[in-house]
């Protein structure tokens, strides 16, 4: 983060929140959403050529009016200096931001952006740090040189998280701010952010020379965190599948040296899907279902090795699935004709081994008891494979029905799924 654009950040993330609360709510009442925008409350318009007064335009808007240092920061790190003037630490400028939001426009179309803008700055009190990001990048594209800029600003890696509070303003006060924008007075309220850090890059201090035939070498320190991992698929978010991709978010993925792997095997990247902050992963195809260890390291060269200077890891469970079920050779039981025996011909995702135990759940849809059938891999000597696409499970007796299935294997439990008709599956009738 930059000191430069840190309140500039905030402000845009403000506006960011505001704006996509505007259009989803216009999309959902089938009104065109007005602007949000940032600086002094506009001036309406006074007449039009003729002389006749204008209507105003709708929007909202948000004006920093003042800063305030952060008065719990304050003077936990003052600037330090030695006696040669050198500077000894970093201590960041901590702000807090005051805000006035205002609602202009004719007739009711003030109070709904007013009210929309209102609600969206309480529902977003304790602003994720994932919107941060969200609405930086979201001005990559901008057709502002300066707005573009702030799209590559590290406001989420503030060692503090952005938090929106309603702040009172007496008469008094509103009075004055409008007063002096030369604005005529509108629906308003007050706003404080906090806090925002701006925070100096360089050095503290001038590092000592680092002597190559010493053996030392400067290697950049690139910090990694994973916010979150899903599963892809055709891009859009989806359970984990082998031979599928996975979507990881963060920060510190940019630069040479990083390395992927999954359970200490290296995983291949979506080169043009990822970036800075996002890795698209392809997961090898043999993938069991079961815990994994995914781990993201930046490594440097020490010598004749290399050496780990960053890392982090994360636990993900791929789950099984069951891609299609049919009952196979059913027929009712002879003294009570209400239960049926037959097979279960289900085909998984991935593969099951030889060695796994994996059940089969069946779970009325009107009663809700549940049934377990245990899977018997072949004699090897008729199937010799150790991998199973698919699997036949045998049922003695069990209560005509629909059901759900799940298969459990090594103790994972699929998860079942919708259908188009919205009904969770699959499903099959015995």
């Amino acid at each position: 983060m930059t000191a430069a654009l840190a309140i500039a950040a905030s402000s845009e993330v403000l506006r960011f929140i505001i704006e996509d609360a505007m259009v989803r709510a216009g999309q959902a009442l089938n009104f065109a959403p007005p602007p949000t925008t940032i600086g002094p409350p506009p001036r309406p318009p006074q007449t039009n050529g003729g002389g006749q007064p204008l209507a105003e335009t709708a929007s909202v808007n948000l004006f920093l009016h003042r800063v305030t240092p952060n008065p719990a920061w304050r003077n936990l790190n003052a600037p330090e200096r030695d006696r040669q003037g050198r500077r000894l630490n970093n201590a960041p400028l901590v702000l807090d931001l005051h805000y006035l939001l205002s609602a202009h426009g004719f007739d009711i179309d003030r109070e709904i952006g007013f009210g929309t803008a209102l609600h969206a700055l309480h529902q977003a009190a304790i602003v994720p740090v994932e919107l941060v990001r969200l609405a930086l990048r979201s001005l990559a594209n901008n057709a502002n040189p300066l707005r573009k800029i702030l799209a590559g600003e590290g406001l989420a890696s503030q060692i503090e998280r952005l938090t929106i509070t309603p702040e009172t303003l007496d008469v008094d006060a509103a009075t004055k701010i409008w007063n002096a924008a030369q604005s005529p007075y509108r629906p308003s309220a007050g706003y404080l952010v906090t806090t925002v850090f701006l925070e100096d890059a360089r050095p503290a201090t001038q590092p000592l020379p680092i002597s190559a035939s010493a053996g030392l070498a400067i290697v950049p320190l690139s910090r990694i965190a994973i916010d979150s991992v899903t599963g892809l698929r055709n891009g859009l978010p989806a359970a984990l599948a082998a031979g599928g991709q996975i979507q990881v978010l963060g920060q510190g993925f940019g630069g040479d040296g990083l390395v992927i792997t999954l359970d200490a095997v290296p995983l291949g990247v979506d080169g043009a899907a990822s970036g800075l902050d996002r890795l698209v992963l392809n997961l090898p195809p043999n993938l069991t279902p079961g815990p994994h260890y995914l781990e993201l390291a930046h490594l440097a060269p020490a010598g004749v090795h290399a050496t780990r200077i960053s890392a982090a890891a994360v636990s993900i469970t791929l789950l099984p699935r069951i891609t299609s079920a049919a009952p196979l050779a059913v027929t009712p039981d002879a003294v009570n004709p209400a239960q049926v025996s037959g097979s279960l011909v289900v085909t998984l995702a991935p593969d099951v081994q030889r060695g796994d135990i994996v059940l089969l759940r069946l779970t009325d849809i009107q009663t809700g008891t549940g049934t377990d059938l245990k899977w018997l891999a072949p004699n090897a000597a008729d199937h010799p494979a150790e991998n199973f696409p698919e699997i036949r499970v045998k049922f003695v007796k069990v209560p005509k029905g629909i059901y759900i299935l799940r298969v459990l294997v090594g103790g994972v439990a699929s998860q079942p799924e919708p259908a188009p008709n919205g009904d969770l599956g699959p499903r099959i009738m015995l």
